[in-house]
């Protein structure tokens, strides 16, 4: 009995030390366990994250560019003097409040305003070679509208003139009511019909709060007077 005593003793600091090294193992495993549910949990909220971002950012994308694509958009093309850039910022102005943005490629425009000169025979015949080229674009996309104003309609006749040769042309106005713009347009989507605007009163109203889109850089165009009651030999405007 005596001789059994230090064996049982010698095998109970043997069991305690293996249940302590179990323990250590255990515990090793679960922190090793946490940890890597830690990281997959982080790496998977990071994967959503940097997915969600990704396709949010593609559904932005494609809204914008839906969005871009239905945006009625125009063009303007303006020839011969300052007075005729300030009409043509006018024009802009009414464009924009009916929904319209600028664009700068004939083949995206849904409207194409070309504001016209006569005073120098080189513009004129430029406008209505440019004109009769846009012949080609509508045939190709029937809903776009064309335009044409300024001087060059002004004179006598022209504008029954153009809108008989270039029966492709909506809107055919004069230099003295860029303000009712919008209403010829309206027209034309609405009523299906060309318009003939052409005003022959040398006093025409004044508006003077139509709106304007300025693309003179940091200028802009002041009226001094409207219409002119003079009768210059070198000009031909009256």
């Amino acid at each position: 009995m005596s001789s059994s005593s230090p064996v049982k003793s010698s095998i109970a600091p043997v069991a305690a030390a293996r249940q302590i090294i179990i323990s250590g193992i255990a515990i090793n495993d679960i922190i090793i366990f946490f940890a890597v549910l830690f990281s997959f949990f982080f790496i998977s909220y990071r994967f959503v994250r940097i997915l969600y971002i990704n396709i949010a950012q593609s559904v932005e994308n494609y809204r914008v560019k839906s969005y871009n694509c239905y945006m009625q958009k125009y063009k303007i093309i303006t020839y011969g003097c300052q007075m005729n850039v300030h009409e043509s910022e006018k024009a802009a102005g009414i464009l924009r409040t009916l929904g319209y943005e600028e664009c700068y490629r004939d083949e995206d425009a849904d409207f194409i305003l070309f504001n016209t000169c006569c005073i120098r025979d080189n513009a004129e015949r430029r406008a209505k070679g440019n004109i009769g080229a846009a012949k080609v674009l509508k045939r190709s996309k029937p809903e776009l509208i064309i335009a044409v104003m300024g001087c060059m309609t002004q004179q006598d006749g022209a504008g029954e003139e153009l809108m008989r040769r270039m029966p492709f042309v909506d809107i055919v106005m004069g230099a003295n009511n860029v303000e009712k713009l919008a209403e010829y347009v309206n027209t034309v989507k609405n009523d299906h019909r060309r318009v003939l605007a052409v005003l022959k009163d040398e006093k025409p109203a004044i508006c003077e709060n139509t709106p304007v889109f300025r693309t003179s850089g940091t200028n802009a165009w002041l009226n001094i007077m409207y219409g002119c009651n003079n009768f210059c030999t070198y000009c031909i405007v009256p």
